[in-house]
């Protein structure tokens, strides 16, 4: 017994065990659950007064049945403990002993409270139906009122743009038209979450009725999507469904008609006409029904061309305004350097263009987003605290897939997917998150919460990616003005370094190599008869020269990068010819052929491309000395973009492999016993050409001279 009574506690359903009394032996968890009594609420009481049971006809035979037949089935319903009431399905069998003795009765109840509620509820709109149809007008009379409201529905259909008055004016013209007595509704489909919408009804069906259509289409879709693909009415004489639902709304209809109604070739409404009894459609009746559809159809293509012309004008209007603002935000952000002030201005832009609401911007940090700015009222200061405070990127879908890019729009925000608390968005109806870019990546969210739902327009959607794009830019400014502003930062430095490391060669170093020099100078005198000595203090007094002209060289090389260089005209061909004249006296005795071509005029200062063509020439006529006749060759080539000089020998050329390392300092291919210098001019020309924003290169191969070249700006 105690096994049987711990399976009865444990059972799922509702089992209650009584005396032959009626009072309560056993009331297990289920039943709790059922009633909202517990055990010891109901333990001792009668049934029927702890749950203020009303029996179908009477307890008196419920009770005789159990005495007669052992067992008894039926409906009862009960009041729970909290005051509602509850439709069950009752079983109950009695046990007795050997002697016949009631033992107990086992009673099993099973909630029918829906089905109980669903059936009242279908026979209430039952009947609804049948006396609304039993309310009819003499026919005569339905007759000519019909017929004027058929012609007026006509005329308004040519000119009409409100749908959902001109749909409802289709039903009553149908229903007035037709002998029969009919019933209609008219419905539109949504391009957005393509559902059917009720639009118009006639007035004899109930709203529930018209609400429970669209699931009955979907249940009976193909057999609907059949009939909707033809281009005019479908009747139907007798329609029946396989579809208990279905079959449940239809069956008081012996014909239907199902007229679709298209717009540019797309079906855009249905317009569902029904008659009540077994007759069939008669050929008058279907003629007004294709009649009322044509002109209902002619009325909606009127109308989309009325709302798409409005609807071009709206975004014309929303363009414009775009559009300026664009372009005063353009320019405010060309002289904004704080980004924040940035986001604010490009924020005030979008809330200017959009219908109310307010602005957001994200930035993630250690695996949160923390809002960093808003613009508009987001609806409480406890909500600001939290969101400045951060949100679990990983918890948040929507900002994570913004921040990975994606541009998220939400005509309907869901407080539970958001992954905030629900609590202090619950007011939010849509939202739209957008990536700003920077530098190639997503750095940031731009957000915006509208406090309604909202179906995003293309208008809308553009102006925010625009706006978020152009706000991308700038902060991209921004951060390459800021590292630029670094850049000159450090060399600012690096060019104080130099001028110290410049004094330092000039004061430090210069003064010690004079005075070898000097020292070197006096003690020839004290020794003029110890040649030995003499050479060796002549070698000394040599290199310390040539660390005086290496000091100066180092001075003049650092000094280049110290100030920009002048932009005047500057005449390559007198520069050439001054050079040559210079050259001339260190030329007797050798025999050098020139061949210049037309140079032209460059912008430039004239006093260090003068260098520059000083130490090109010089280098050509010092390595080509080798040579019986020396042939220095000059010309240049014109372009839009920059003007090419060439400077070409014939001397010893070098090994191209290292021409990478002619224009570094102290970087020589020959040695010094074969040609003088000190490895500094080269670098020097690099240095100028560069600073003017050109470049150097040259060609050569050993024994077949050299060309160096550089290119200046136009």
């Amino acid at each position: 017994m105690r096994a049987q009574a711990e399976l009865i506690a444990l059972a799922n359903e509702t089992v209650i065990i009584r005396d032959a009394g009626d009072r309560i032996l056993s009331w297990n968890a289920a039943a709790e659950r059922m009633y909202g009594f517990t055990a010891r609420d109901a333990l001792g009481r009668v049934t029927h007064d702890l749950l203020s049971t009303r029996f179908p006809d009477s307890r008196t035979a419920v009770a005789r049945a159990l005495a007669r037949d052992g067992f008894w089935e039926g409906q009862l319903a009960h009041v729970r403990a909290d005051g509602t009431t509850i439709h069950v399905l009752s079983r109950q069998a009695v046990r007795r002993d050997a002697d016949g003795r009631v033992l107990a009765i086992v009673e099993l109840d099973w909630d029918i409270t829906e089905r109980v509620v669903a059936e009242r509820t279908l026979r209430e709109w039952s009947d609804t139906l049948e006396a609304r149809v039993a309310e009819r007008t003499a026919e005569l009379e339905a007759r000519t009122r019909a017929l004027a409201a058929f012609t007026a529905f006509t005329e308004a259909a040519g000119v009409t743009t409100d749908l959902a008055g001109l749909a409802s004016r289709a039903v009553s013209v149908l229903r007035d038209v037709l002998e029969a007595p009919v019933s209609g509704v008219y419905y539109a489909l949504d391009e957005h979450d393509r559902e059917w919408h009720a639009r118009a009804w006639s007035e004899d069906l109930g709203a529930e009725i018209v609400a429970d259509v669209p699931a009955a289409l979907r249940l009976d879709h193909e057999r609907l999507n059949a009939m909707i693909s033809t281009t005019g009415p479908t009747f139907v004489n007798d329609y029946r469904s396989d579809d208990p639902a279905v079959e449940r709304i239809v069956r008081a209809y012996g014909t239907l008609a199902f007229c679709p109604v298209t717009v540019s070739g797309k079906v855009t409404g249905i317009l569902i006409v029904g008659e009540r009894g077994d007759r069939r459609w008669s050929e008058r009746e279907e003629a007004v029904v294709r009649a009322v559809t044509r002109s209902l159809t002619l009325a909606l293509e009127h109308a989309e061309q009325g709302r798409r012309l409005a609807r071009q004008n709206d975004e014309l209007v929303a363009r414009n305004a775009a559009l300026r603002g664009f372009a005063l935000l353009a320019r405010d952000l060309a002289f904004t350097t704080d980004p924040l002030e940035l986001v604010g201005q490009a924020q005030d832009l979008v809330l200017s263009l959009l219908p109310g609401g307010a602005s957001t911007y994200w930035e993630a940090r250690d695996g949160r987003m923390f809002l960093t700015q808003h613009r508009g009222e987001l609806g409480s200061p406890e909500l600001i605290e939290y969101l400045r405070g951060g949100v679990e990127l990983a918890a948040s879908p929507n900002l994570s897939r913004a921040l990975g890019g994606e541009r998220v729009f939400l005509d309907t925000y869901d407080a539970v997917v958001s992954g905030l608390d629900r609590r202090l968005v619950e007011h939010v109806g849509a939202a739209a998150m957008l990536p700003v870019i920077i530098d190639g990546r997503a750095r940031a969210v731009f957000g915006v919460v509208l406090f309604g739902r909202h179906r995003w327009t293309g208008v809308e959607r553009a102006v925010l990616e625009t706006a978020v794009h152009s706000l991308g830019l700038a902060l991209e400014r921004v951060d390459f003005a800021r590292a630029l502003e670094d850049q000159r930062a450090k060399l600012e430095v690096a060019n104080a370094d130099l001028e110290a490391f410049a004094y330092s060669i000039s004061h430090d170093l210069r003064a010690p190599v004079r005075h070898i020099g000097a020292f070197a100078g006096l003690l020839k005198r004290s020794v003029e008869h110890d040649e030995r000595a003499l050479k060796y203090l002549g070698t000394i007094e040599g290199a310390a020269g040539r660390m005086n002209t290496l000091i100066d060289e180092l001075l003049h090389f650092a000094r280049l990068g110290l100030s920009e260089p002048g932009r005047a005209p500057v005449d390559l061909a007198a520069l050439v010819e001054a050079t040559r004249e210079e050259l001339a006296p260190a030329l007797e005795g050798r025999q050098v052929r020139w061949r210049v071509g037309a140079l032209p005029n460059v912008p430039g200062d004239e006093t260090l491309l003068r260098q520059v063509v000083a130490n090109l020439l010089g280098n050509a006529v010092k390595y080509s000395r080798t040579r019986d006749v020396a042939v220095v060759e000059v010309w240049a080539d014109v372009t839009d973009a920059e003007v090419r000089v060439f400077v070409r020998d014939n001397g010893v050329g070098f090994d191209p492999r290292y021409a990478s390392r002619l224009f570094g300092v102290f970087q020589r291919l020959h040695r010094a016993e074969e040609f003088e210098g000190n490895g500094v001019g080269l670098a020097n020309v690099k240095r100028i050409v560069q600073r003017h924003g050109g470049r150097v290169w040259a060609e050569s191969s050993p024994g077949e001279g050299a060309t160096f070249s550089f290119s200046l700006p136009r």
